[in-house]
């Protein structure tokens, strides 16, 4: 997992937006789907149904992984923002952002979302309906235990570029999850999560990227669509309300 890190064009962190849009409600076609809607096996985009996002999934879901770069805060909390509070599956952040920042962008997420949302510490247990928010300055990633699958934070090693790094949290959780993952890449520079991606498609997981259309900056999402990784690649508004429909059938 170490060399993970050390990949790809470096990016400045960037603190949060300023001001970001309110939550997006869920579209009217976000009517929950059954539970064997998340089994029904979906092998690559191109041979990806053309049903609605969340229709598609490999099987029942561990967590769902999202990493964002420039652009992220804004893109985060539109998706997050359409998630029910009752959402039964954890959810895992990675936004490339200073330290000084992250426990504050957690505390504005967790008032505006439906979601509980708090900065991620060492030893925190993945649990159903709370997004933990990798720390700035530090990386997260996900181990198995006895217990159940725990997040472990730590500090940045020499040549470890991103920090927090989206490539080793996706390569960590294939691994602790055995790819029971939904891992969705949105706007950023540079391609840290392609390589993530690679992983947890090999252990059978599905990744979504956002379009060209709706990120500030295309670069993760493009890496990740372009090196074929992609089982969806979905404008901004239809992510959070995708997960939304998919997750409904295993409350």
């Amino acid at each position: 997992l170490k060399a993970l890190a050390r990949r790809g064009p470096g990016e400045g962190a960037s603190p949060p937006a300023a001001a970001v849009p309110p939550p997006a409600p869920a579209p009217a076609d976000a009517a929950p789907l059954p539970h064997a809607a998340w089994r029904a096996a979906t092998a690559s985009r191109r041979s990806a149904p053309a049903g609605p996002p969340g229709a598609g999934l490999g099987h029942a879901l561990a967590a769902v992984l999202i990493g964002a770069s420039t652009g992220g805060p804004a893109a985060l909390q539109q998706v997050l923002g359409a998630l029910p509070a009752a959402f039964p599956v954890p959810v895992l952040l990675v936004q490339h952002m200073p330290a000084a920042f992250t426990p504050l962008f957690a505390h504005r997420l967790d008032g505006l979302c439906r979601i509980a949302v708090r900065e991620a510490a060492d030893g925190d247990p993945l649990q159903p309906g709370v997004a933990l928010l990798a720390p700035g300055g530090r990386q997260m990633t996900v181990e198995a235990g006895p217990g159940g699958p725990r997040v472990r934070v730590r500090e940045a090693r020499p040549g470890e570029h991103y920090r927090p790094s989206v490539d080793l949290c996706f390569a960590s959780a294939a691994e602790a999850l055995e790819g029971r993952v939904l891992a969705v890449v949105l706007t950023g520079m540079g391609e840290d999560g392609r390589r993530g991606a690679e992983r947890l498609k090999a252990r059978g997981a599905q990744v979504w990227a956002q379009d060209r259309a709706t990120s500030m900056i295309w670069g993760m999402p493009r890496a990740v669509e372009e090196a074929g990784l992609a089982d969806r690649v979905l404008p901004l508004e239809r992510i959070g309300p995708g997960l939304a429909r998919g997750a409904a059938g295993l409350g």
